[in-house]
């Protein structure tokens, strides 16, 4: 599975606009394209991470590289993760990576 690199665990942001560039280092296996998943809590109900109902905020797939750039949408905690896609078959996800902003 890939590792999560940046922004790394714990990281606390206070920039405006929320532009994040999101890195991981690869899996070594030709043809592997790459599913990030970014969470902001609250934004799908008040005080839950989307899975807490049961549902995704943000999921972008087939990404070739191993960064993903991004608007996040306020201040308040974030996470992310990402998976490799090798053919047909997905990977495991990597540990969540939580962030978040100030402002």
């Amino acid at each position: 599975m890939p590792r999560a690199l940046e922004p790394a665990d714990g990281s606390v942001f206070n920039h405006y606009p929320r532009t994040m560039t999101f890195k991981w280092l690869p899996v070594n296996i030709p043809g592997a394209t790459y599913s990030i998943e970014i969470d902001a809590y609250g934004a799908v109900n008040a005080g839950q991470w989307a899975a807490q109902s049961f549902r995704s905020f943000a999921v972008h797939h087939g990404i070739t590289g191993t960064s993903f750039n991004y608007s996040f949408v306020g201040a308040q905690p974030g996470r992310w993760r990402v998976r490799a896609k090798i053919g047909d078959r997905y990977c495991a996800w990597s540990c969540w990576c939580y962030f978040r902003f100030t402002i």
